[in-house]
């Protein structure tokens, strides 16, 4: 090969060289900016859900629990007034991360479908059902 030809083939590996440089930078800048968006928009539009009201319970001289109310402060005018099938107090071990609400571990089975505390009327179900917790472990 001549002198000019090794000059030519030396020049264009230097401006090849300097554009992959541009491209290779400018695809990391791409790729941080990328990530760095999901990072902040994924904290800005995390849903938060109300804490659950907590059922108050209250053990009777038989050593039975009976619910007296939730922390609600009125009852839904819409409360079911009917005695549910099954009354089920889940046991299972679970993890709660820290400054997460508890999950409520309480529900009933109405229907063959599970159904909060809240969705009834404690004070009427307490009164006209005989119900039991079930554990369940």
């Amino acid at each position: 090969m001549n002198k000019k030809g090794l000059a030519r083939m030396s020049f264009s590996k230097k401006n090849s060289g300097g554009f992959m440089s541009v491209i290779f930078l400018l695809a990391i800048v791409s790729l941080i900016s990328v990530a760095g968006y999901f990072v902040f928009t994924q904290k800005a539009v995390a849903p938060t859900y109300p804490k659950p009201p907590v059922p108050i319970m209250m053990a009777s001289s038989s050593e039975s629990i009976q619910i007296v109310g939730t922390t609600t402060p009125a009852q839904s005018p819409r409360a079911l007034q009917v005695c549910p099938e099954q009354w089920i107090d889940n046991k299972m071990p679970m993890i709660i991360e820290p400054g997460q609400p508890r999950p409520v571990t309480q529900y009933f089975i109405y229907q063959g479908e599970r159904h909060e505390l809240v969705e009834f009327d404690m004070n009427w179900v307490n009164a006209n059902c005989s119900l039991e917790p079930s554990v369940v472990y």
